[in-house]
């Protein structure tokens, strides 16, 4: 599962409610899904391939 936003506080929130339900792991940050690039900005977030 990719958990991604803008908002830290709905992310922290949204991982805490699934690890309590599921057995997951956190491996960090994603650079690259799907076959797109992940680029993370001070205000942004962008897709390319």
């Amino acid at each position: 599962m990719l958990i991604f936003g803008t908002c830290i506080v709905v992310i922290l929130r949204t991982k805490s409610f699934s690890t309590s339900n599921f057995d997951m792991k956190d491996v960090g940050e994603a650079s690259v899904i799907l076959g797109f690039n992940i680029i993370r900005k001070e205000d942004s977030i962008l897709l390319s391939q």
